[in-house]
């Protein structure tokens, strides 16, 4: 071989100390990179974990000097507050030589915890592998989420939790982009379906309302009253407000007052029907004035002719059209609350039984009269002419309502309308309470009658077959004596009227008194509640939850089974309305035992339980909760029916 010339010697030199002189740049500008960098860098060695360097990032994030670390392991510093981040850095590199984003809990030298992202690789440098490590610290940056992430927490709750309907609407659209629980209560949906909607889907006043605020600046305004429609065509009424969120949304939020609206329309037309009631007591007292000596000078005339006179029959007409505006008048004079009633302490046991051989005069062969009185005495302190004038009306209403016959049924018992019941029922006062309940398998009433039932005059019957006074002499007797009236009907189904007068105390009691309240019944059973009515199936859903059972809550027979199907565990009660749409309480109860057959029931039920056997719903002896029922009564059933 060849030697190679100076020439050829020179230029390999130079080339060396080219190489030499980049190498050098190259360190140079690794150098600065490393100590100038904010992050904290350090470099390890892979065969022992040793620091062979670091910055003055990682000596301001540690608290370390450089002295204190070049030589030791991480682990001998204690720098992981939690070991695994540090077998996460160790897999990643050995798995691909380089590991990126780790977060990482790491401990100063003081003793605080940090957060750190982590980025780390594998190199040779002098021909030994290393461990190159940039940790950011985002302490500060994690910090400030999770302040962020806890105040949407709690916003998050309150948003939940409020007893305001709450929605978030799109400015623009109109629809619904989220909502509470509250909303969906209000409107009664599913927040899922509730979220596919437009404002106007739930309330046309909503909408408008919306818009309204848009065009004003996107000011917080205040609505008033707005009306919003249910699936079931049933409305609520709340109020509402409005308030800008940001550019694109709209908080509207609904406080529901349908409740108190009902309570307000009661006092009105308690209030509508007193001042009624005083003015045509007042116009009844004059004209029987009136009515007086017309009955007298007829009657006086009458003695004086024979029977045969001409004048003797007009008379005689004279005196029968005035003892029928008489009777007319203390109609009225009862539904005013203006006549004189003989108080007297009596069984309405005793009254019901010596009135009934009335009653069934009253009456057509084709329908069946049924009595069925309580075992206990019912002490009442009332008219006992009165009475019998209450049973006489309520008798000739359910008769006229069963033209093509049916059952008529009366019954009587003792009850205790506890403080829940009262604070729903503004004129009832809590206490041990007599029942009188006339049940019949007529033609029925929709909620408009029923709203007009007890205004005197009002009435469905045709011209010339009623005065309209019937039902509004009943509702004065009843409230002459302190008590109260309801009315349950539905079309086709019958109608119950329940009275309740209160119990007497100067008769030997049957009842606890009036300042003792009846214990709760307390159970861990699981019990699916069907019922239609929404109002009813909350309170009963609510007070069993309140009471230790678990609730199984269905608005619909279909979905009473649906959620009987789906339940693995054992279903111990079915608590049913009877009168249902899609199928009645007896036939869910069929459907649900197919499904659990050790599952047992009790039915609830605003008309009187005969009414219910008469129509071929319910067997003799089942279990049955009346409405209305107080909470002691729902427990105490309840837990009768699964004991």
């Amino acid at each position: 071989m060849a030697k190679p010339t100076y020439e050829e010697l020179e230029q390999k030199v130079k080339t060396l100390e080219e190489v030499e002189a980049k190498l050098r740049e190259s360190e140079e500008k690794f150098r600065l990179a490393f100590h100038t960098n904010p992050d904290s860098i350090n470099l390890n060695r892979a065969s022992d974990g040793k620091y062979i360097d670091v910055n003055e990032g990682f000596t301001r994030l540690m608290g370390y000097t450089r002295e204190e670390v070049i030589g030791k392991t991480s682990l001998e510093l204690n720098i992981w507050d939690d070991i695994k981040d540090r077998e996460r850095l160790v897999n990643g590199l050995m798995a691909t030589g380089y590991v990126e984003n780790l977060e990482a809990r790491f401990r100063r030298k003081n003793g605080q915890v940090g957060i750190g992202l982590m980025s780390a690789r594998a190199l040779r440098i002098n021909r030994e592998i290393v461990i190159l490590s940039i940790t950011r610290d985002i302490t500060e940056r994690k910090r400030t989420e999770e302040e962020l992430r806890e105040s949407e927490r709690r916003y998050r709750t309150l948003f939940e939790k409020t007893n305001d309907a709450i929605f978030v609407v799109d400015k623009r659209t109109g629809r619904i982009l989220d909502a509470n629980d509250s909303a969906g209560q209000l409107t009664g949906r599913a927040l899922p379906d509730l979220c596919q909607l437009m404002t106007r889907d739930i309330s046309p006043e909503e909408a408008e309302a919306r818009l309204a605020a848009v065009a004003l600046n996107n000011k917080p305004m205040d609505f008033g009253r707005v009306t919003y429609v249910r699936p079931d065509d049933t409305q609520r009424i709340a109020l509402l407000n409005t308030v800008p969120l940001d550019d694109e949304k709209v908080f509207s939020i609904a406080r529901d007052i349908t409740n108190e609206v009902k309570l307000e329309e009661h006092f009105r037309q308690a209030q509508k029907m007193e001042a009624i009631g005083r003015l045509a007591g007042g116009i009844a007292h004059d004209f029987n004035n009136l009515l007086v000596p017309i009955v007298g000078y007829a009657e006086l005339g009458m003695v004086n002719l024979s029977p045969s006179d001409k004048l003797y029959a007009n008379l005689q007409r004279i005196h029968e059209a005035g003892k029928r505006a008489a009777d007319l008048t203390q109609q009225i004079l009862a539904f005013g609350r203006k006549q004189v009633l003989e108080m007297k302490a009596l069984d309405l046991n005793e009254a019901v039984a010596n009135f009934e051989k009335m009653m069934r005069r009253l009456i057509r062969e084709d329908i069946i009269l049924t009595t069925i009185l309580t075992h206990s005495r019912l002490p009442v302190r009332a008219d006992p002419a009165q009475i019998e004038q209450i049973l006489m009306n309520l008798v000739v209403n359910a008769r006229d309502a069963m033209p093509q016959g049916g059952n008529l049924t009366v019954e009587t018992g003792n009850i205790f309308l506890d403080e829940q019941y009262a604070q729903k029922h503004i004129e009832v006062q809590p206490g041990p309470y007599v029942l009188l309940a006339v049940s019949d398998t007529g033609i029925g009433m929709d909620a408009e009658i029923r709203e007009r039932i007890f205004e005197p005059f009002f009435t469905t019957k045709t011209q010339g077959q009623g005065t309209g006074l019937g039902l509004a002499t009943v509702f004065g007797i009843v409230k002459q004596h302190g008590g109260n009236i309801w009315v349950y009907s539905e079309p086709g189904q019958g109608t119950t009227f329940k009275i309740y007068l209160p119990q007497a105390e100067n008769i030997t009691q049957t009842h606890v008194p009036a300042t003792t309240q009846p214990a709760s019944i307390y159970g861990t059973e699981t019990v699916l509640v069907v019922e239609d009515e929404a109002t009813v199936r909350q309170l009963v859903c609510e007070t069993l939850a309140a009471h230790g059972y678990r609730v199984l809550e269905a608005k619909s027979p279909t979905e009473g089974i649906e959620l009987a199907a789906g339940y693995k565990d054992t279903l111990h009660l079915v608590l049913t309305d009877v009168v249902m749409p899609q199928m009645n309480g007896r036939q869910l109860y069929e459907e649900v035992t197919a499904i659990h057959p050790e599952i047992r029931v009790l039915y609830m039920s605003g008309y009187a339980d005969n009414v219910i056997v008469h129509h071929g719903i319910l067997e003799e002896n089942v279990k049955l909760l009346q409405k209305p029922f107080t909470v002691h009564g729902l427990t105490q059933k309840v837990r009768a029916a699964l004991s």
